[in-house]
């Protein structure tokens, strides 16, 4: 039986451990990638200390690499092609994908909450026991087996580094922006928390030709990136009201992004939002509660309050435009790549995103990728 070394997280809270772990070759509908490069989401720093995920696992879900094997009946990929993973294995086939919303694919979500294949069994083992894979991905792995329904190939010479953002923080930002709560041109967005989904928040709305785009961050050195992809105005937390109101003439934003999603950034949100605008959570703390008026903030002021669900993506119509839009200049990915580490850095990786240091970590797991940053 094949092995690879893998970040794997045994207690919630606890540092993550390198290991050696038997991986099962493919089935039928599965495909094994040696993993190329994967970045550091807050989303896995969050479940680092998720008491309620079945343990072990190993984290990491925003990933691109090289298609080593198949299983019986893949058709979507073959051997040597390069891939984007998707978060969620959209099936194609289920009421939701047919009805234009593969985000919620019924297998796909089922897997992804399992932290599994789709048998409900991850593809990794330890002495005999399972150990489970976030999202059915599990990405923090120099090689892993996936459903053939979360592999999207991608054109060769695409840095991988570059490629790996796609699968997660590209698909999120840009569809929250073009496709969950669509900007309108012309409009004024508002986009609450600058890390990697909140800058392509970021260019989504200037994609979409917003006429303001407000960047909020608690982090002053992430202005110029903000304002370099498309931001108009950028202010901390404590100047975001006052800063709207300069923008809009007291009106508020047509749209709002929450990407921190805490009780306070939300309910800001909500209340800087014009009369008849849309609020958009993107990110979420586990503990937030969010206090909404039905009335006043709801019937009377007419807003809209939605959930954003992997940016409302279809992954193979998403993934291919996205790098197309590389290719004509409209979308611009490298400046996100703060810095690249290896495997055996993972738990500084981690710290890095906690407190917000850079835009995205990408873990390099090949020399000549490690030295793209």
């Amino acid at each position: 039986m094949q092995t690879t070394r893998a970040a794997v997280l045994r207690e919630a809270g606890q540092p993550l451990q390198i290991e050696e772990l038997e991986l099962l070759p493919p089935g039928p509908g599965e495909v094994q990638i040696r993993v190329i490069a994967t970045g550091i989401c807050g989303t896995d720093t969050t479940n680092a200390g998720n008491a309620k995920l079945p343990l072990p696992i190993v984290l990491g879900h925003e990933g691109a690499g090289v298609v080593e094997a198949l299983g019986e009946g893949v058709s979507r990929c073959a051997v040597g092609d390069h891939v984007v993973l998707s978060l969620i294995a959209q099936c194609g086939v289920c009421r939701w994908c047919v009805n234009g919303q593969p985000h919620l694919c019924e297998p796909g979500v089922r897997a992804q909450r399992a932290s599994a294949l789709a048998d409900g069994r991850p593809r990794f083992r330890k002495d005999g026991a399972d150990v489970y894979q976030l999202f059915g991905l599990g990405t923090f792995s120099e090689r892993i087996v996936v459903q053939e329904t979360a592999v999207v190939p991608i054109p060769k010479g695409l840095p991988f580094p570059v490629a790996a953002l796609i699968g997660c923080g590209v698909l999120t930002g840009l569809g929250a922006a073009l496709r969950t709560a669509p900007v309108q041109r012309g409009g004024v967005a508002l986009v609450v928390g600058c890390g990697g989904v909140g800058m392509n928040i970021i260019q989504g709305a200037r994609i979409a030709g917003a006429g303001r785009i407000i960047a909020i961050d608690p982090i002053a050195t992430k202005e110029s990136v903000a304002l370099e992809l498309g931001a108009s105005d950028f202010a901390s937390p404590e100047g975001m009201a006052a800063k709207v109101a300069e923008v809009t003439g007291g009106r508020g934003v047509d749209v709002a992004f929450d990407v921190v999603g805490s009780s306070g950034t939300s309910r800001a949100c909500i209340d800087l939002t014009r009369r008849g605008g849309a609020i958009c959570i993107v990110g979420s703390k586990a503990e937030a509660e969010i206090s909404v008026s039905p009335v006043m903030d709801l019937i009377r002021e007419a807003k809209v309050l939605c959930g954003c669900t992997y940016g409302s993506s279809y992954v193979l119509r998403d993934v291919a435009q996205s790098v197309a839009a590389l290719n004509n200049g409209s979308l611009h990915l490298e400046k996100l790549v703060s810095n690249t580490i290896r495997l055996e850095d993972i738990n500084q990786g981690l710290e890095f995103v906690r407190t917000g240091q850079g835009l995205r970590t990408v873990i390099a797991f090949e020399e000549d990728d490690h030295s793209y940053k």
